[in-house]
């Protein structure tokens, strides 16, 4: 079988390649191999410089499909938003002291991500759509072993594993990696027993996440394989982020079709069938050894919110974002920046034990 080699599926090949690696499997982390690193920050700069000749030549839409080929123009409002996301980036980058994890404040590969995304926000949806069918088809696949390790471990098969270095943050909190066979990670807590799916990533709440976001992408349509391997994998990364999206998305996805006195009316029976469910869930005995056990423990809802919930959990970082809120308009615009995050008189950073989207709007 002749492959064609065009423009467009050397770009594409190179947009997936690269939303891969910028998931960061483990195999990139700067503290677990310098090549891999390198490898992928080199991809980045090669990415931009290939989406830079595109827009250069006109070739971005022109040729990539015979029903664009006509159509050389990109919408105004594209330009001025990403150009606008370009200018905020390297503002924070130059002027609000962010550094990157290699602590490398001037890091050309991490600023040019951002110059790469905007310019791959300017492809035709047809390009957009193949790049999200293949990342999507990648993450599944290489779920697939991991859900398979992760499920014979529960039943107490011992496979052969490493230990996988952390990341300071985590060394801290108690938590580790383990690693199956080069294929799978999980994420291990301080005297706790059940592990929890990774994947080859960093986080268990980063794998829901995204796989939760893949299925509404999908509408949650499972009569595709790739569909029901991400729901099952997710399902045993205990991420509450997961369970969330995915019931608000099922409610969303019948809200939306109810567009009938019929269609409203079950609609309604959904919402009450999911919260009945909750309920149910959280009733049933499981033993502690139970996969189940520790996500029932992260779904009760106690009077501080609910218990899965670990962001905010330190007094400092707290009070440091409620004194962000009241700032200068500048501050509130453009953060401090993470040089400036550490306690004064010590090198504890305000951040390290509290893990919420508020760090970055702090920065």
């Amino acid at each position: 079988m002749n492959v064609k080699l065009t423009g467009a599926r050397i770009t594409s090949f190179l947009m997936i390649l690269l939303v891969f690696l910028d998931m960061q499997p483990y195999f990139t982390w700067a503290h677990i191999s310098s090549l891999g690193y390198t490898f992928y920050t080199g991809m980045i700069l090669l990415t931009t410089l290939e989406m830079v000749f595109l827009i250069a030549s006109k070739r971005f839409t022109a040729g990539y499909t015979e029903s664009l080929k006509d159509d050389k123009r990109v919408p105004l409002s594209l330009v001025v938003c990403s150009f606008g996301f370009v200018v905020l980036i390297l503002y924070q980058m130059f002027f609000s002291g962010i550094v990157t994890h290699t602590a490398q404040p001037f890091n050309v590969a991490m600023i040019l991500i951002h110059v790469g995304l905007m310019f791959f926000t300017l492809q035709d949806h047809v390009s957009l759509q193949r790049v999200y069918v293949y990342s999507k088809k990648i993450f599944a696949i290489v779920l697939i072993p991991a859900t398979v390790i992760f499920l014979l471990s529960v039943v107490g098969i011992s496979l052969p594993s490493v230990h996988l270095d952390a990341d300071m943050g985590k060394l801290e909190t108690g938590q580790a990696y383990r690693l199956y066979m080069g294929v799978a990670v999980m994420l291990e807590n301080a005297g706790e027993e059940m592990p929890r799916l990774c994947g080859l990533f960093r986080e268990p709440g980063f794998v829901g996440t995204l796989g939760a976001l893949f299925l509404l992408g999908d509408k949650f349509t499972f009569k595709k394989w790739e569909n029901t391997v991400i729901f099952v994998s997710c399902v045993f990364t205990f991420s509450v982020a997961f369970y969330l999206l995915f019931i608000l998305g099922l409610l969303l996805k019948k809200v939306v079709a109810s567009n009938t006195k019929r269609g409203l009316i079950s609609g309604i029976l959904a919402i009450v069938l999911v919260v009945g469910a909750y309920f149910a869930f959280l009733v049933i005995p499981f033993t502690e050894s139970s996969p189940f056990a520790e996500l029932q423990e992260r779904l009760v809802i106690t009077e501080d919110g609910l218990a899965g919930d670990n962001r905010m959990t330190e007094e400092y970082a707290v009070a440091a974002y409620e004194n962000w809120a009241e700032s200068g308009t500048k501050k509130v615009l453009f953060g401090y920046g993470e040089d400036n995050r550490k306690v004064p008189g010590t090198n504890r950073t305000i951040w390290q034990k509290a893990h919420s989207v508020k760090e970055y709007i702090y920065n």
